[in-house]
């Protein structure tokens, strides 16, 4: 459904002292009564073309804009608005009207931007605040939502507030069960939810796709860290040196038990970004982690079996939720530790 028309036709915004005069009306009438007046069979106004005199002023091009806005042509509609703003760059009326053209048309991030240059250039209008709110929702960034949202006076109703104060809730959940959950699964199901609110066709914030890459890193699995690699590899193909989606694909290689592969992205990240705290901490730990591994192996090696048990003991317990490398771990302690068994039982008998 589109963005109905908040600015009153028949309500012109002036013209500078020095703008020159409008150019006259064109005297045919619009098909069904629509004219950007209000009443049915009036003139409509001239709609600009190629040719159009250079005697147009903004006031013109807008009331042309609201003509298709009303045909539903948001394309046009946006293109008469433009001229009219750059004739007059700082009439609000002219920005605010091209934001609903741009909503309508689905082009929530210019929709947005006309908005807050609108209440950069007359601040504080009910209208232009509830709109810019709507629209940071859709785009998926309910906390600026509440904030503009909180700048209207007298306040707006809780209804209104609604979708946005929900998909916070969301969003708040899932951080909640990505920080003390033990697996990723409530905090798919909170990210479904709030993507529920937003716009049509609008992307996935960047913020909530690594959100999602790490729940599913927590689910484990084949498909759940397939599913979090392909977020990696789709921020990376936007920018290979993006630190956080080269700890994103570090964290999966290291999930899959990839340990050597996984610290090159770790090293990688820092290269990027020197003080990312959690490639750090990721690269430490995996090469602990290797590093007991090796230790361990060194010594079933050496048919040292009991050593080897211990060390490997020791390495599954830098990170019990490394299922990758842990499942070898385990697997190779259960065999030194049959080796144990024999080694003693031939002792034994012996």
């Amino acid at each position: 459904m589109s963005e109905p028309m908040d600015v009153d036709a028949n309500s012109p915004t002036p013209a500078p002292a020095d703008a020159p005069a409008p150019a006259p009306t064109a005297t045919k009438t619009a098909p069904n009564g629509v004219n950007g007046g209000s009443r049915k069979g009036s003139p409509l106004p001239p709609t600009p073309t190629d040719d159009t005199p250079l005697e147009m002023n903004g006031e013109a091009y807008k009331q042309a804009g609201n003509v298709f806005y009303k045909q539903k042509d948001y394309k046009k509609a946006v293109e008469q608005y433009t001229k009219a703003i750059e004739l007059e760059p700082k009439n609000s009326t002219f920005l605010f009207n091209r934001s609903a053209a741009y909503m309508s048309w689905g082009r929530l991030e210019e929709a947005l931007e006309d908005c807050r240059a609108t209440d950069r250039l007359a601040p504080g209008q009910p209208r232009t605040l509830s709109r810019m709110a709507r629209l940071y929702t859709q785009l998926g960034n309910p906390e600026e939502a509440l904030k503009t949202f909180d700048r209207i006076h007298p306040p707006v109703s809780d209804a209104e507030k609604w979708p946005a104060v929900e998909m916070a809730g969301h969003i708040r959940a899932a951080q909640q069960a990505l920080s003390e959950g033990t697996t990723g699964s409530m905090a798919l199901i909170a990210l479904e939810k709030a993507e529920k609110g937003l716009g049509h066709a609008v992307d996935i914030p960047r913020k909530w796709k690594l959100m999602k890459a790490e729940a599913q890193i927590k689910v484990g699995g084949a498909n759940s860290l397939g599913e979090a690699l392909n977020i990696a590899m789709v921020l990376l193909r936007r920018n290979q040196q993006d630190p956080e989606a080269l700890v994103l694909r570090g964290k999966v290689l290291y999930a899959q038990g990839e340990n050597d592969k996984a610290k090159q992205m770790f090293q990688e990240a820092l290269r990027c970004d020197p003080d990312m705290k959690q490639a750090r901490d990721y690269l430490k730990r995996t090469k602990l982690l290797e590093q007991k591994k090796e230790e361990g192996n060194t010594a079933f090696k050496k048919a040292d079996y009991k050593a080897a048990k211990e060390l490997y003991t020791e390495a599954l317990a830098v990170d019990p939720t490394n299922k990758g490398t842990n499942s070898k771990l385990y697997s190779n302690r259960a065999i030194a530790l049959l080796k144990v068994t024999i080694v003693l039982s031939e002792l034994s008998n012996g």
